[in-house]
């Protein structure tokens, strides 16, 4: 990080249309529904006529967003309600993206991963991070929307920052500056830390740049990886629940790469957001398991390992074996022979 003047803008590319994960829409839905108990049959109804999908990375157009958005808000018959909901999120139950950001280990990955990401959140967004002079200032514009539904994204994006932010080892040296639509006084019980609250169109959030270098208490720097990595593979192939097989293999690649060690079924289903049995239903029905899918990634990578000279030990180790004999073991049933015999095979082939 530098101290020099410096912005970085996300844009949607012309031509797309906009689209938006259906995870972003649950914790306004689910805060609405415990509290508004004479409403939440009526909600129910009109939300499921929307016919919103379960799985959390299934993209919806950004028209039923905000539909969402000004139905919600109308029932709900008050300006605070998204704003509590960033507030009070499970940052983790916002998708792969909200997995992403808050398991970073740091406030500037936080950041960062936030920025590469909130266009696979949200398509029509654009946001802008500066640093300047000890400052860091993000403007979050959602970008396709008007009225009663864009203003209430506004201040529920403005809050989920203040959540995250909040997630800080040194929160407490944040200086925080916030704009928002219908930002007023009254909501200074909701933003404590705040020292300065602005009323404006697109949202703005304003913090001393050192606290850009705190742990965050929630980081996790291996998961923080592989969900990264889930989310550009997503937005590279638009992968879908149906094709969980693929997701499963990308997971055990992206684990490995970044601690040598492979996933497991009960980390996977929480990265999803899927039950374990859910799971493990959907590659049946592709007739397949997890058991195959990741023994298929440790399969390929093992050959990869051995053809480029590294040794049984070195190959175990980066796979996650704890012991070379069960690697051995677990290569001789993939391969049908031994690791030393794959390798001496493949030195013969490679001599002729």
């Amino acid at each position: 990080m530098s101290t020099n003047a410096q912005a970085v803008t996300c844009h949607i590319k012309e031509g797309r249309k906009p689209v938006v994960r259906s995870a972003l829409i649950r914790a306004p839905i689910e805060l609405f529904l415990l509290e508004n108990s004479r409403n939440r049959s009526r909600l129910k109804r009109e939300v499921s006529g929307l016919k919103l999908p379960k799985f959390a990375e299934t993209q919806i157009p950004v028209e039923t967003y905000y539909d969402v958005f000004e139905r919600v808000g109308f029932l709900g018959q008050g300006d605070e309600l998204f704003l509590r909901a960033g507030l009070n999120p499970d940052l983790s139950s916002i998708g792969l993206f909200g997995k992403a950001v808050a398991l970073a280990p740091t406030v500037w990955d936080a950041v960062a991963t936030a920025k590469d990401g909130f266009q696979f959140c949200l398509s029509s967004a654009q946001q802008t991070v500066h640093l300047r002079r000890g400052r860091c200032k993000i403007v979050v514009d959602p970008g396709k929307g008007s009225g009663r539904g864009h203003s209430a994204n506004v201040q529920y994006m403005i809050a989920l920052y203040t959540y995250l932010l909040r997630q800080a080892s040194k929160s407490a040296d944040l200086d925080l500056r916030l704009t928002y639509p219908g930002a007023k006084s009254a909501h200074f019980t909701l933003f404590p830390e705040a020292v300065s609250l602005r009323s404006g169109p697109v949202g703005i959030i304003e913090f001393n740049e050192a606290v850009l270098r705190s742990s965050m208490d929630s980081g996790d720097t291996k998961r923080w990886l592989v969900s990264k990595y889930l989310v550009r593979v997503f937005k590279e192939k638009n992968l879908e629940v149906s094709e969980l097989s693929e997701l499963v293999k990308e997971m055990q690649i992206a684990s490995l790469k970044s601690s040598n060690c492979p996933f497991s079924l009960q980390d996977a289903a929480a990265l999803l957001d899927l039950p374990v049995r859910t799971v493990q239903a959907h590659l049946k029905k592709s007739k397949s398991s997890f058991a195959d899918v990741r023994n298929g990634v440790l399969h390929d990578r093992a050959r990869t390992a051995l053809r480029n000279g590294l040794s049984i030990s070195e190959t175990s180790a980066l796979l996650g074996f704890a012991q070379r004999q069960n690697f051995s073991e677990a290569f001789s049933k993939w391969e049908g022979q031994s690791p030393s015999e794959f390798a001496s095979r493949e030195r013969t082939s490679f001599a002729n």
